[in-house]
């Protein structure tokens, strides 16, 4: 098996990743496993990289080194070829997906990634992109946009960017205008807060959107707010970030959640999409649920709880 890791140098903060890299050839050459690194060096250089690669002979584990935006990357890639898996060695912000498995810091043993098997996750197709986590629109897509303008302020973590981002986007991009249909069948609202729709459970950096996701269901998990004043919605979203939305009392009008294996948005304007922290521009997106298509590598001896 040939392993192909894909760094992403603009990751995270920019860190210097001299260390990752040594530690990672250090345990390759130990383990006499046929490796490769390579950096990206421009915004989808990830996809490339990948299809540059494919198809081939041997199959080949392919790491996404960076956050949830190199790991779409990689899958954009590979989707539709044969003969390979791919991982993610959490160097981003976020990595929001690892969490469905685990520990995001187990993801960065190497060895334990090199030594592990994979399983085989569903895909979520959003017209003719893939999202392995999770696509939201409204208020929290938004707020990602615009996290990654925070987070290149000096001393801005991950979540505190988008905390910031948040803020901003509560006072002057509040509200969406669109019509959801879920499994064919259209909902009776026309104005939401925001809409989330995922594979996997957490987003924006530890924001529990679809807390009862699990990526190998077959099924998507929708959560959507309804339209409703500011400062009702302020105060439970430290319930939404925690997940503790899903089942509230308060929250009985105003919350829809629910699992589908097909759902249609149009947005009544241009909606800015969100998937795995990249964003496309569409009126309409079409998401149908690809079960079990990609071989996900997780570490050696991880055991996800609603892994069969």
């Amino acid at each position: 098996m040939k392993h192909v890791f894909i760094v992403n140098p603009k990751a995270g903060h920019k860190q210097d990743f001299t260390d990752f890299v040594s530690d990672t050839e250090a345990v390759m050459q130990r383990l006499h496993l046929d490796y490769e690194i390579v950096f990206t060096q421009y915004a989808g250089h990830a996809v490339n990289l990948v299809t540059e690669r494919l198809p081939c002979t041997e199959k080949t584990r392919f790491y996404a080194c960076g956050g949830d935006g190199t790991m779409n990357e990689v899958l954009h890639g590979a989707m539709g070829q044969e003969n390979w898996e791919m991982t993610v060695a959490p160097l981003g912000s976020g990595n929001d997906f690892l969490k469905c498995f685990g520990k995001v810091k187990d993801f960065l043993n190497i060895e334990g990634l090199a030594k592990g098997q994979a399983v085989m996750v569903d895909v979520i197709k959003a017209n003719e992109h893939f999202v392995l986590n999770l696509l939201n629109v409204g208020l929290d897509a938004e707020s990602a946009y615009f996290k990654s303008k925070f987070q290149n302020l000096p001393g801005v973590s991950g979540p505190m960017a988008y905390n910031l981002a948040l803020a901003f986007c509560f006072f002057r991009r509040y509200g969406v205008e669109m019509t959801i249909e879920l499994d064919g069948k259209p909902q009776p609202d026309h104005k939401f807060i925001l809409a989330a729709f995922g594979n996997g459970t957490t987003y924006g950096s530890g924001y529990k959107a679809t807390p009862l996701a699990t990526p190998a269901d077959g099924v998507m998990d929708a959560c959507f707010f309804r339209f409703v004043g500011r400062m009702t919605i302020l105060k439970y979203i430290p319930f939404y970030q925690r997940g503790e939305h899903v089942g509230h009392p308060g929250l009985k009008e105003i919350l829809y959640y629910g699992k589908h294996r097909q759902v249609r948005i149009f947005g009544l304007h241009p909606l800015h999409v969100c998937i795995d922290g990249e964003f496309f521009t569409a009126n309409e997106v079409e998401m149908t649920m690809l079960p079990k298509i990609v071989p996900f590598v997780i570490p050696l001896g991880m055991q996800p709880s609603w892994l069969e």
